[in-house]
């Protein structure tokens, strides 16, 4: 051993050793726990080639080191570190060069008959025998007794793998069926062959996804991808650009196989793929996804969408029962008992009209609208709003109260392009906190929010006891021509800056149940405002910043995307009051949703 061998080469076997074990046990049977006595050929080709080694000295190697080899049990920080080291060895020896794009248009023919291929990743499905428990076989000696179905029917295919660490890498992805009930296991996921659907495996389960059927994408790339967008209003287009332009390792690109099938350059849609079905895993962590199988990837995710969306309506998101100390005093009432006040403001505007939002806030990145201690920005610049959007341009920009003159206040407007939406209604804690959204196809009346806020807030135990809106003076009026008692336990004034400048003086019911002013518990002992009255306005500059990104999607995606985004801003706003003390929580559920009050 010692002259065939120096140490050097015999610790770099050991640790490619590690690297395709899992690749070797799958050429044993499950219940073989010691390491194959002989080296099977494809592995022996490799090892010779990237440790320059002879035959018989492989062979003796294998031999010698086999059992230290499998008795190895590295962690995942060290196979990743060895992945590094030896990505380029994989590209030289493992991915065979010069095999050509297969030109297969279906994957049950893209079987590949070479071999000689050892990708870095080599995926395959986390079990290795059926999980159907029909399908599971009795043993000979004894029928009472059974075990489960070995998978066979291996059908290798090449695809293209978008790391975050290595850029965009050759590799395989393996499938393998029940020889009794053909359920068909994925890397990620199983396809019952009577449904035809796809049940993904635990989403904690799941590294690297299988976006289209020839490319994968570590969740962590679509978890950057996430993040840019919420935090930098970075359009699909733009990320993957910024993918092929700066996560690709120089090194590594001349070791790419020329004629490998499947592209090496991310795209747009694959961005979206990549980003939506990361997001449906997150959301299924507790349950299992399942997606359509027999469709084009375009609308594979389509059903699992809609669901997504329709649990988001209303009360659907996580934070919808926030409570912190910016948007809720915890008091006494008259009698001493305890009582809280939550404060909620409504607002919306054209998805495609915000971006005249944001340049009088002087807003030019997401986080200038996050609520702090001065809310005021001064910011200059303006990024990411998107200058192609469809959009109303105001001609008269001196935006009053509908009541406030008598003659009418209907400003001139100009409109390019086309009007896809009326406007996105959001309530949002005086905190900053999302609590709901609304798509509103029409004007956005009174009555639209009225039926917002009772969607919104479906028991009287949830209704914050104040919502702000700068057109409550009309809401007042109709609830109290429609007899509607629903609110009668809420303050409705609409916000401080809007009641000063631009409220109707001859409006009695206005200046009756509206004004801010009049309602102690809305200012402190030293007479400070006790709650940003104002949330919704610099929210809706951070949402403002999707219209271009939004404005080309379908109406489950559109829905979706500005769920989730919501969602991911929440996420960080409660993190933000957690540090600031301001003790965030959420109020039990099932109290706020008692019909009883």
């Amino acid at each position: 051993m010692a002259e065939q061998l120096t140490r050097k080469q015999a610790t770099q076997l050991l640790e490619l050793i590690s690297l395709v074990k899992p690749q070797l046990q799958w050429l044993q049977k499950e219940y073989e726990s010691r390491p194959p006595l002989e080296l099977p050929q494809q592995f022996l080709e490799f090892f010779k080639a990237s440790l320059s080694l002879s035959h018989d000295a492989c062979t003796s190697a294998w031999l010698s080191l086999r059992d230290e080899a499998w008795a190895q049990d590295e962690d995942a920080t060290e196979i990743h570190a060895l992945r590094a080291k030896y990505l380029p060895v994989f590209l030289r020896h493992g991915i065979p060069l010069g095999i050509g794009k297969l030109g297969l248009g279906h994957e049950q023919n893209a079987q590949l008959t070479d071999t000689h291929n050892t990708g870095l990743y080599s995926f395959e499905p986390p079990h290795r025998a059926c999980k159907n428990e029909a399908c599971s076989k009795a043993f000979v000696s004894d029928p009472s007794l059974s075990r489960e179905r070995d998978l066979d029917g291996a059908i290798r295919i090449q695809v293209t793998v978008f790391t975050k660490e290595f850029g965009a890498i050759p590799d395989y992805s393996t499938s393998r069926k029940c020889p009794k009930c053909s359920t068909r296991y994925y890397p990620n996921y199983f396809v019952d062959s009577r449904s035809s659907k796809r049940a993904y495996y635990p989403a904690t389960a799941i590294v690297f996804m299988q976006i289209s059927t020839h490319y994968y994408m570590s969740r962590e790339v679509a978890e950057l991808f996430a993040s840019m967008q919420v935090n930098a209003w970075t359009s699909g287009t733009n990320c993957a650009k910024i993918y092929n332009e700066s996560m690709k390792p120089e090194h590594l690109t001349p070791l790419l196989p020329a004629e490998w099938g499947y592209a090496f350059d991310l795209d747009v849609e694959k961005v979206w793929s990549a980003f939506f079905l990361h997001a449906l895993l997150l959301d299924a962590e507790n349950s299992s996804l399942e997606v359509e199988h027999n469709t084009v990837n375009k609308f594979r995710l389509t059903s699992a969408l809609l669901a997504r969306n329709q649990r988001m309506a209303g009360t659907g998101q996580a934070e919808w029962n926030h409570a912190c100390e910016a948007c809720t005093w915890y008091t006494n009432d008259e009698k001493g008992n305890p009582a809280v006040i939550r404060s909620c403001v409504t607002d919306g505007k054209a998805m495609f009209q915000l971006k005249r939002r944001l340049e009088r806030l002087k807003i030019s990145q997401p986080h200038s609208s996050m609520p702090g201690d001065n809310p005021t920005s001064t910011s200059d610049g303006l990024e990411g709003t998107g200058a192609d959007e469809d959009e109303d341009v105001v001609i008269d920009e001196n935006g009053v109260c509908p009541d406030k003159p008598e003659t009418g206040n209907q400003s001139v407007r100009a409109r390019f392009g086309r009007r896809r939406t009326h406007n996105e209604e959001l309530c949002v804690a005086s905190c900053g906190v999302i609590l709901g959204r609304a798509t509103f196809y029409g004007s956005e009346a009174p009555n639209g929010v009225r039926a917002f806020w009772k969607r919104l807030f479906p028991t009287k135990r949830s209704l914050p006891q104040v919502l702000w809106h700068d057109n409550n003076c009309r809401i007042v009026a109709m609830l109290k021509k429609d007899g509607d008692s629903y609110f009668s336990h809420c303050a409705l004034p609409v916000d401080v800056f809007h009641f000063k400048c631009k409220h109707k003086e001859g409006d009695v019911d206005c200046g009756q149940y509206c004004n801010p002013y009049i309602y102690s518990e809305l200012r402190t002992q030293n007479g400070q405002w006790r709650f940003n009255s104002s949330a919704a306005e610099q929210t809706n500059a951070w949402f403002g910043g999707f219209q271009a990104i939004v404005q080309e999607m379908s109406a489950e995606r559109y829905d979706f995307f500005l769920d989730e985004m919501i969602r991911r801003r929440n996420i960080s706003l409660v993190t933000l009051s957690r540090q600031r003390n301001q003790n965030p929580h959420n109020i039990p559920r099932e109290a706020l949703l008692d019909t009883q009050l």
